[in-house]
């Protein structure tokens, strides 16, 4: 149970997952499973957007929200956020209340509409009240991390224990986070480690990747490296790219780390650069240079580089600059176009980047 605690100052609670991504990073869509979902597993986009594009035609509500999904994830190359909202708009007009889900996550984060977390809240408090567990975890977060009332608090944790409850694994993560930081409830780090282990059991391994923090960062006194790198390793099992990071970074960082262990963190480290995580397409670029974990490429370390610069990864734009000067001006933009042609042929694949506005990302 959990122990209700206001405080007079709510911390703000940044929402990082995108509605419509599992953890594994695989886009769930509207059930039942249809021939576009289906499709969309089998790794072909366009057919699925072929696919909802007709049943959208045919007034299809499911259809409408996750041909919405596909636009406002930049799913497909020519994604339309003005489309995707109208899509939510007439998904909701002809009964389907869980796209209102989608369109707060649209305003929460400001795609394709001003921002406002007035009108996130909103079609969140919509979508929960008709059920959904997703929408009501993002309510509570959202009251939680602004200045509310005694009385709204209440009710936002309330709600937050109550979609923990019924075993909803992200908001599980979310009352442990509470517990880790002591805001709202008495600060117990071995008791978020239990509601972490418990989300994670349920399919949340970003909730496996924060066990493994709190271990390495020290939360629990003293920093046990071991202790997180077997959560870590946990995670990236299960197709986790922040934990295949994480690996990589305490391996590859370990002065005393042997070939096998080098050789471990590259190819984590390569694992989450190609799921997209921009602190590992940085790794991987400082890996290319420093002759480890890989015979030196600067080639190859260009490529990553300017990929993690472009996710406003700050440091790459100095390694890059490294590789750049080992080049030489012709090779480095046959290596920035290669970057591009990477990026251009990947970019379809769901996910999600940290340290852009919006999720939004382009290469130049």
């Amino acid at each position: 149970m959990i122990r209700i605690c206001i405080s007079k100052a709510a911390t703000v609670v940044l929402v990082c997952a995108v509605i419509g991504l599992t953890m594994s990073g695989q886009m769930a869509f509207a059930q039942p499973v249809d021939q576009g979902e289906a499709a969309l597993r089998a790794g072909n986009v366009t057919q699925a957007r072929d696919i909802w594009e007709e049943n959208v035609a045919t007034g299809d509500a499911a259809a409408m929200r996750n041909l919405a999904r596909l636009h406002y994830t930049n799913s497909i190359m020519d994604a339309d956020l003005e489309r995707a909202h109208t899509l939510l708009s007439d998904a909701v007009a002809q009964g389907n209340g869980d796209a209102n889900l989608d369109l707060g996550y649209l305003y929460q984060n400001g795609i394709g509409v001003p921002q406002s977390l007035a009108r996130a809240e909103a079609f969140y408090s919509k979508a929960s009240q008709a059920g959904n567990l997703e929408a009501a975890f993002l309510h509570a977060r959202l009251v939680l991390g602004r200045k509310a009332s005694p009385i709204e608090t209440r009710q936002a944790l309330a709600e937050l224990k109550a979609t923990s409850d019924a075993g909803h694994p992200p908001a599980v993560a979310a009352v442990g986070d509470l517990f880790r930081t002591g805001t709202f409830l008495v600060k117990d780090v071995e008791k978020a480690i239990e509601y972490y282990t418990f989300a994670g059991e349920k399919g949340d391994l970003d909730a496996l990747n924060t066990i493994g923090d709190i271990y390495a960062f020290a939360e629990l006194g003293v920093a046990d490296i071991e202790q997180a790198a077997t959560w870590y390793e946990r995670a990236a099992a299960q197709g986790n790219a922040a934990s295949s990071y994480s690996l990589a970074l305490v391996l590859y960082s370990d002065p005393e780390a042997n070939d096998t262990d080098l050789a471990r963190a590259f190819d984590y480290a390569q694992i989450a650069a190609l799921a997209w995580n921009e602190g590992a397409q940085f790794l991987l670029g400082r890996m290319y240079l420093e002759d480890r974990a890989t015979i030196p490429d600067p080639f190859e370390a260009y490529r990553w580089l300017d990929l993690a610069a472009s996710a406003n990864v700050f440091e790459a734009h100095h390694y890059r600059a490294i590789a750049g000067r080992e080049l030489g001006p012709e090779r480095a933009q046959q290596a920035h176009e290669s970057a591009a042609q990477w990026f251009t042929e990947n970019h379809a694949t769901p996910h999600i980047h940290r340290l852009l506005s919006g999720n939004y990302h382009s290469f130049n």
